[in-house]
């Protein structure tokens, strides 16, 4: 780790030197002196710090085992959670779609609607749930904050733009 640090600082100094000097640029001879002096005094500062101020660990109640599993099922966990984001996306039946399009043309309408008019027009919570985290991961809707209130609204100008092609399409086909 210190090797990459102090080759990114070399780094550093070289592209800084070459601003100042671009073809005649070298970095300081006494750029590794520098450097562990620099290095010892922050190595001095965090054991000062611990003397003044030692930290407060916190105890891991883990066994073994449980840390061994933590670490060898870390990226199989990942990729079940990325797969079961996907599959809320991916496997949208006809109605869930025909909902989430409904949804979609409610927020052009209205621009934005609170989080607790959704009720209102998605009854089942779950289908609330798996059309709004699908919109979500397509990014065409967004979820905010705004006076202690959670808002739907569409997200971008390419989305409302899609929107009124759509809206004009179905006007003219009646």
């Amino acid at each position: 780790m210190w090797a990459l640090v102090y080759f990114g600082l070399y780094a550093l100094v070289l592209l800084v030197l070459t601003l100042g000097n671009p073809l005649g640029a070298t970095a300081p001879v006494t750029f590794p002196v520098r450097f562990i002096l620099f290095s010892a005094f922050f190595f001095g500062m965090v054991f000062l710090e611990k003397k003044v101020r030692p930290p407060r660990r916190v105890r891991d109640r883990a066994t073994k085992l449980e840390v061994a599993l933590d670490l060898l099922l870390a990226l199989p966990r990942a990729t079940v959670t990325s797969l079961e984001n996907l599959r809320a996306l991916l496997f949208l039946n006809r109605h869930e779609r025909q909902t989430a399009w409904s949804l979609l043309e409610r927020l052009h309408e209205r621009r934005q609607i609170p989080l607790t008019e959704i009720p209102q027009d998605i009854p089942r919570e779950r289908l609330a749930t798996r059309v709004i985290h699908a919109l979500q991961i397509l990014d065409v809707i967004e979820l905010r904050e705004r006076d202690n209130e959670w808002l739907l609204s569409l997200r971008g100008t390419d989305t409302a733009r899609l929107m009124t092609r759509r809206f004009s399409l179905k006007k003219a086909n009646g």
